[in-house]
């Protein structure tokens, strides 16, 4: 019984918590991101026209492919951003050409190659989008950052939905640190999945990938990971099926990234199995004592269960002590908290645009 009393105090103390604030931060700084997205699209659309006129100028199948609209009102411009106009498409002007791509819905996989001039999302979408090859290969910050940028305003509000339509147990009852670790590293590891699905093919490998659905998949994977923990097989299983319905959604629409849900999911499970809580009898709730857990979570973890992250099979703080060791060891991923401060004090001058828009 002292160990059941020692565990039920861990509980209380170290997992169970209030609201959800570590999701609603990350609504913020999704909804932050977009927002400072479209201003630095009208702050730098006169440099973008410039460079506009110049790739269009004597290129009749390039001004058609632009709807003969070589210069754009700041009014077109936001449209375009938000996916009002162009069907959620954007423009990238490569070596003097424009090129039209895609993207509607899911995880965008926006496809371009060579080198760019400007792109029609902003310089500060081109700072931070992840790409294969060549951006992300040299510049590490990408396979984080591009998980918090959306290609249009239909894309942001479908992974918000998602988002916000995950129970609130996850982040209250696992713990706040694990919830935001899942979610990080699921960023991550699903832009990594994305680059190791596109080698070989290098206009896949150069396509633009963006959204927030790798991170919000982690989080199914978290899911998945603690009821399994739980012991509460039947609900884990329905988590499951609903990841493969997402994946064959991804097969009948264009430009989402399967590879990247996938990758989101196996490192939210990882964090969850590795980081996550344990669980095991209460013995104050046997004694009548008070249940803090809400009515769902009770549900899902069953009669006189508890979490404990000293059950957990790592401590949390492992993991971001191995994480610090690997920014230090690496001068490429040293740089990663400059360059992001870098990015959007001084917009495009990561993807080497801004001169050319200023």
């Amino acid at each position: 019984s002292k160990s059941s009393r020692s565990f039920e105090g861990s509980a209380n103390k170290s997992v169970l918590s209030g609201p959800n604030s570590v999701r609603n931060l990350l609504v913020s700084i999704n909804v932050a991101a977009f927002i400072y997205q479209i201003a630095t699209v009208v702050k730098y659309l006169p440099g973008f026209n410039r460079v506009l006129a110049m790739g269009v100028a004597g290129d009749a199948v390039s001004a058609a492919a632009l709807d003969g609209v070589p210069q754009w009102t700041a009014t077109e411009a936001v449209l375009r951003a938000l996916g009002f106009v162009g069907a959620g498409t954007g423009i990238v002007i490569k070596s003097g050409v424009p090129v039209q791509l895609g993207g509607a819905v899911g995880r965008h996989a926006l496809g371009m190659s060579g080198p760019i001039a400007a792109h029609s999302m902003g310089p500060f979408f081109l700072d931070f989008a992840h790409q294969p090859f060549p951006f992300s290969y040299f510049q590490k910050h990408r396979f984080l950052t591009g998980g918090f940028l959306h290609g249009s305003l239909l894309h942001l509000i479908m992974n918000l939905r998602a988002l916000l339509s995950l129970p609130p147990w996850l982040e209250n009852g696992i713990g706040k640190g694990v919830y935001y670790a899942a979610y990080l590293v699921a960023v991550v590891t699903g832009n990594i999945a994305q680059t190791l699905s596109t080698l070989g093919d290098g206009r896949a490998a150069s396509a633009l990938c963006v959204g927030a659905s790798g991170g919000i998949c982690g989080l199914y994977g978290l899911m998945f990971a603690s009821l399994l923990k739980m012991g509460n097989s039947s609900a884990a299983i329905i988590v499951f099926k609903q990841m493969l319905w997402l994946i064959a959604f991804g097969y009948m629409v264009p430009n989402v990234s399967n590879a990247g849900h996938v990758g989101g999911f196996v490192g939210g499970w990882l964090i969850g199995m590795l980081f996550g809580p344990g669980y095991g009898r209460s013995y104050s709730l046997s004694k009548g004592g008070t249940d803090r857990a809400d009515t769902e979570f009770r549900r899902m973890m069953g009669t006189g269960i508890y979490p404990s992250a000293d059950k957990a099979i790592f401590p949390l703080k492992y993991l971001w002590m191995g994480v610090g060791a690997l920014l230090l060891s690496k001068p490429e991923l040293i740089l990663i908290p400059s360059a992001i401060v870098k990015g959007i004090v001084e917009p495009g001058s990561l993807s080497g645009v801004r001169l050319l828009l200023t």
